[in-house]
């Protein structure tokens, strides 16, 4: 189960060490100049005075997130997840609900306006509205992208491992002769047939390797 992770906030303790508030802070900040869903208001001179942004981002530990940001005169408020799906309903909720505690807003005469400038949440009203299901599909793309990413580099350390445990069954019944193969299989909990196997594997790993080092000589 996951569970948002407050990373940033004027009104919440936050979830992470206190060491890290300003790395967390600059990871958070760099991703806002490109975020993949955003609700705003602005002011006069087109400066955003409030608004409400789900990105991703990869955290200063090195793992790649999502995270909401809340913002406005009064409050700065930020949590992320590993899940989109947590973190796309956290924004649609947090616009909701801003736009629900705010009411009815007028402007200096007395016109009723809509709380947002600009956002892609359904049944939010603002001066322009985008398709918020082609954004959630931009960050679908991202987060498929980032498990296909993840997904080579497990494939690739799983490889390796493999092939080292082949070297290593074979070198370990070269080092010794008479009943290596028993030994090494009463140790690892396998079948006598299976570790000559992996092992036979493991001794052409090593002859490939030694005819690549004669042949660069």
């Amino acid at each position: 189960m996951t569970m948002l992770r407050v990373i940033r906030s004027t009104i919440e303790s936050i979830h992470i060490d206190s060491d890290l508030e300003d790395d967390f802070d600059d990871a958070v900040t760099a991703a806002l100049r490109e975020p993949v869903r955003e609700t705003y208001k602005s002011d006069e001179i087109g400066q955003k005075t409030s608004r409400i942004v789900l990105m991703p981002y990869t955290d200063p530990t090195g793992a790649r997130r999502w995270a909401v940001w809340e913002e406005n005169p009064d409050i700065v408020h930020c949590q992320d997840t590993d899940d989109l799906n947590e973190a796309i309903t956290a924004y649609e909720t947090a616009v909701r609900m801003t736009s629900e505690s705010a009411g009815i807003v007028c402007d200096d005469e007395g016109n009723e306006q809509p709380l947002w400038d600009e956002t892609d949440v359904a049944g939010v009203a603002a001066r322009t509205v985008n398709d918020g299901a082609s954004n959630s599909s931009r960050a679908y793309l991202i987060d498929a992208t980032w498990a296909h990413e993840d997904f080579l580099t497990t494939e690739t350390e799983y490889q390796r491992a493999t092939q080292r445990r082949q070297v290593a069954f074979a070198q370990m019944l070269a080092s010794r002769r008479r009943g290596a193969q028993a030994t090494l299989a009463r140790h690892v909990d396998l079948k006598e047939p299976t570790v000559k196997t992996i092992a036979t594997k493991g001794r052409q790993i090593l002859a490939d390797r030694a005819a690549a080092t004669m042949a660069a000589e």
